[in-house]
């Protein structure tokens, strides 16, 4: 199957989509929970909620918030947003309101496209109490049954289209303009916007080892408001492909989607793809169809490559990446096996990606170094934070990722070790160390701590908190278990607590987590944890 690409990094995702609309106006694009919708109807209704944006007075540069669950409808919202040069905040639905009203108050946000109600929970009551915080939310358009003060999100999708034009793409809005903000934890696990321009979302993909073509079938495991989910909509925009996604996790639909979408394609987390191997009727479907499995985010054996060629009969990728930059390295199609259980890949296209001591000197081949990456599609920098900017990138230009990895050839593939800033991913969702942390530092009886991500085969990643207490003071597991209870949204609550007499510290008394990590694996490899 050869690669068939048709536009370049060099273009708008606006422009990408109207040249796949006018290539294949037919052809199914996307496909959630049960909805197709074709490059024309994509296109088309990118176009109309566009109109309305406008005459709710939106324009280039100004933030809104999607908070909208893995439904077709958030492509054509962002994509409205792209082609007017607005900027579309992507927010978590199941995030708990201090974190929704953070966001949407850190980055200026002028109006909101949510769902509501959503798994139980009366979003838009949760959005309404949070008013007095949010001075500059604006108009408030709600998918869902219809609510009186609030625009409807189906009735500006259904209003009278706009006029035939050679493009909507606005005057002015360029490649180099952010599109979206997706928040991370960056270097120091606060929460802050990173930036994302057509340029860097499509670079990747651009120049991707998987050899996609229109023909293609790419299934997007992770939910859209994830950044691993939502990156997955540059395929569609570059190649012409099917995207199709998951309303919801479950390993009986992604083998029955396998099965009659004929989806060829899909990049995903290990501990996902260990669900749907172990499910016992695994045998039932009809999984000939995949060509290719991309693997990221969690450590992976040798196992579960193997599992993964016998069951799937498919060749694999494995890559590494952040929110800050979606792909960094990646193995080739053609590599051997053992190199996608044993490296992380090498640099993506023009690229360039070191492993630096904390002096900024590359490390000898086998020593472990931060990694750090220069190039055209880095991300230029946090949203708002230029203090912050100026630490994580050096005077050469270099981003310091602050994750750990070690050189494993001489052909520049490394593998990550660890993370300086250690986000934890606990069943796709991510888990800043130092907010577990901070809490835990509350407590009177608790003089110091380091929290890090173990791996598990239930939810990709424990979470374990190595405490250290104050002297002449006691406290047990449970109690600290406890205190975070209600404090912290229920998936960032320790799994496990270990208590130590000393922390791994650094010159600056911060925590050298990927320390706690290589003694917390040497310790599972010996079969003791």
């Amino acid at each position: 199957m050869s690669q068939e690409l048709q536009i370049t990094a060099e273009q708008t995702v606006g422009a990408a989509l109207e040249h796949q609309a006018r290539r294949f106006p037919d052809k199914v694009a996307l496909v959630f929970g049960g909805k197709r919708a074709t490059f024309g109807e994509w296109n088309d209704r990118a176009n109309r909620l566009l109109v309305q944006f406008e005459q709710l007075g939106l324009g280039k540069g100004d933030c809104v918030g999607v908070m909208l669950p893995s439904v077709v409808e958030l492509p054509y919202v962002m994509l409205g947003l792209a082609k007017m040069g607005a900027i579309g905040v992507l927010v978590n639905p199941m995030l708990p309101p201090a974190e929704v009203e953070f966001q949407l108050r850190d980055t200026d946000a002028k109006a909101l496209v949510m769902v509501s109600p959503f798994a139980n929970r009366d979003l838009l009551a949760m959005i309404e109490s949070l008013r007095p915080q949010l001075p500059r939310l604006g108009p408030v358009i709600v998918m869902g049954p219809k609510v009186e003060g609030h625009a409807s999100f189906q009735e500006m999708l259904e209003a009278e289209g706009p006029g035939p034009q050679e493009t909507f793409v606005r005057d002015g809005v360029t490649y180099d303009d952010p599109f979206a903000l997706l928040f991370s934890g960056g270097t120091t696990g606060t929460s802050k916007a990173v930036p994302v321009t057509s340029y860097n979302f499509l670079y990747v993909d651009a120049r991707s080892v998987s050899q996609y073509a229109p023909d293609d079938v790419m299934m997007q495991i992770p939910p859209l408001f994830l950044t691993f989910g939502f990156r997955a909509l540059a395929l569609p925009l570059l190649y012409g492909l099917r995207l199709v996604g998951l309303s919801a996790f479950d390993p009986r639909v992604i083998l029955q989607i396998i099965q009659d979408e004929g989806v060829t394609q899909t990049d995903t987390y290990p501990t996902m793809i260990r669900w749907v191997m172990s499910l016992p009727t695994f045998d039932q479907y009809d999984v000939s169809s995949m060509r290719r499995i991309g693997l990221g985010g969690e450590p992976i054996t040798a196992q579960l490559v193997e599992q993964i060629r016998q069951r799937f009969k498919c060749r694999m990728t494995v890559g590494y990446g952040m929110t800050e930059m979606r792909g960094i390295t990646s193995t080739r199609l053609d590599d051997p096996p053992e190199l996608c259980s044993t490296t992380d890949g090498k640099a993506i296209g023009d690229l360039e990606v070191k492993l630096v001591d904390e002096q900024g000197r590359e490390v000898p081949f086998g020593e472990v170094g931060e990694i750090v990456v220069r190039g055209r599609a880095v991300f230029t920098g946090y949203w708002k934070r230029p203090e912050l900017n100026a630490q994580v990138f050096d005077q050469d230009g270099f981003f310091h990722t602050g994750d750990m990895a070690r050189y494993v050839n001489h052909e520049g593939y490394i593998r990550f070790v660890g993370r300086q800033k250690d986000t934890i991913r606990r069943s796709m969702m991510n888990v800043y160390p130092e907010e577990v942390e901070n809490h835990l530092k509350t407590n009177p009886k608790i003089a110091g701590v380091g929290v890090i991500g173990i791996p598990s085969p239930i939810t990709g990643e424990r979470i374990r908190a190595y405490v250290q207490l104050r002297p002449n003071v006691e406290m047990t597991a449970t109690e600290v278990v406890e205190y975070c209870r209600g404090a912290l949204a229920g998936y960032k609550v320790p799994d496990e607590v270990r208590f130590v007499e000393s922390l791994p510290v650094s010159a600056t008394q911060r925590v050298r987590r990927w320390m706690l990590r290589e003694e917390a694996m040497k310790e599972l490899d010996q079969g003791a944890g």
